[in-house]
């Protein structure tokens, strides 16, 4: 349903990005800050929404498959998680090795998510159809939002343990704490397409329909999921 920034569809890339600073080292500055508790990742979050101009449930339906042009800012999704994550540092040269200090790691996450007002002569059934999508889609943003806060966290504390061996250069420091941010970029664009293919991109996350009224041989509402071609809805979030 979304893409996690994917977190395909709704989720927008988010770069990591480092500021670094090199200088002599102060008296007594303390090594990777590792001798106290862990900060926290410092996180911000905040939420859009954009209109869908589509006349009808099937036509919404088709944007999110694809079979129509769909509303994202990117031109490819219906919904999206974006989490730009940043890392900042300052390195001392110092003996007996480089040291880390003033490391921070910020987290921004965005869900954009759709908003379509059905049409008021739409019958009760269509509605409820539609209102089951959005809690789906909602879900599955969620989970991209939550993927990249916990591989945030990951980072923040595998960088906060970095102990220098005795010898490192602050380069040396600099392109340690660059591997990390890989490795980490790399587990959480891994654990977003595993979610994906897990949910069928939100598809298995949305309510399913009532059943059908015991005593009659009219059927339950139509799943969404069934409607138009059937295809799994786009969705993914990443750094």
């Amino acid at each position: 349903m979304g893409m996690s920034t994917g977190f395909r569809g709704l989720f927008a890339s988010a770069a990591i990005a480092s500021a670094s600073a090199s200088a002599d080292a102060p008296a007594g500055a303390p090594n990777v800050e590792a001798a106290s508790a862990v900060p926290a990742i410092r996180l911000s979050e905040s939420r859009e929404h954009y209109r869908i101009h589509a006349p009808d449930l099937d036509s919404v339906v088709a944007q999110i498959q694809g079979r129509e042009p769909r509303p994202g800012d990117d031109g490819t999704s219906i919904a999206r998680t974006r989490a730009n994550l940043t890392v900042a540092y300052r390195l001392y040269p110092a003996e007996p090795a480089c040291r880390v200090t003033d490391l921070a790691v910020s987290l921004d996450v965005t869900v954009r998510l759709p908003h379509w007002e059905p049409a008021k002569a739409m019958r009760p059934v269509l509605r409820e159809q539609w209102e089951r999508m959005k809690i789906g889609i909602e879900i599955h943003e969620r989970g991209h939002r939550d993927i990249a806060v916990e591989a945030a966290e990951s980072l923040n504390h595998r960088l906060h343990a970095l102990v220098p061996e005795p010898g490192t250069d602050c380069a040396a420091l600099e392109r340690r704490i660059l591997r990390e941010r890989i490795k980490a970029q790399m587990r959480h664009e891994n654990r977003d397409a595993a979610y994906d293919r897990r949910t069928r991109h939100g598809v298995t996350q949305a309510p399913k329909p009532p059943e059908p009224d015991q005593g009659t041989d009219r059927p339950g509402p139509r799943d969404f999921r069934d409607r138009g071609e059937g295809r799994d809805l786009p969705g993914r979030a990443r750094y």
